[in-house]
């Protein structure tokens, strides 16, 4: 997550149930709990911790949450992009 401006403006936005997806939602839940913890938002490596000291998830979940937030560094929000 490189925008920590858009972040804050987003994440206040967001909730778990926007989320259908148990991993997504995971992964959200972890951003969500790390920005209000730290005041801060969670680069991919705390990110990788956080998923490593979570419990309930299975093996496939935990290998698509790792990549997830691996991939977390290939998005990027341009200011100048038109909706």
């Amino acid at each position: 997550m490189h925008n920590e401006d858009y972040a804050r403006q987003a994440i206040p936005h967001l909730k778990p149930e926007y989320f259908h997806d148990p991993v997504d939602k995971k992964v959200y839940s972890l951003i969500d709990q790390y920005i209000h913890t730290y005041n801060s938002v969670p680069t991919k490596e705390a990110l990788v911790i956080e998923v490593n000291n979570t419990d309930g998830l299975s093996e496939d979940q935990f290998k698509l949450a790792v990549s997830l937030v691996q991939s977390l560094d290939d998005i990027t929000v341009k200011k100048d992009d038109k909706w």
